[in-house]
């Protein structure tokens, strides 16, 4: 059987997870384009981006959490959209980096 899309509704808490979702997954993208330029032996070195995003993601979920902003499923799901939102930062972050430093390599 196929599965069928659900419709997000504001009252059952998942009107977050879908965004947070689309980011890590547009985060993993952008780690996988920018690897595939860069020149062979430093392809690898784009994977620290998402080492980056999740630590930085976990953080935030673990500072919300100890600070105690998470009491409903919709505030975690909040909580979860920022560290998505902040992870996705610091992969970008850190691809930019990665960009800069291996085209500075490649002209010297």
């Amino acid at each position: 059987m196929l599965a069928t899309a659900r419709v997000v509704d504001d009252d059952d808490g998942m009107r977050y997870m879908p965004w947070s979702l689309m980011l890590i997954g547009v985060s993993a993208i952008a780690v996988g384009v920018v690897g595939a330029t860069l020149p062979p032996g430093r392809r690898l070195e784009a994977v620290l981006a998402l080492i980056a995003g999740g630590g930085a993601g976990i953080a935030v979920l673990g500072i919300g959490l100890a600070g105690g902003v998470a009491d409903t499923g919709t505030d975690f799901e909040a909580l979860f959209l920022t560290g998505s939102v902040v992870g996705t930062l610091a992969v970008a972050v850190v691809l930019v980096i990665l960009r800069r430093r291996a085209s500075s390599t490649s002209d010297a």
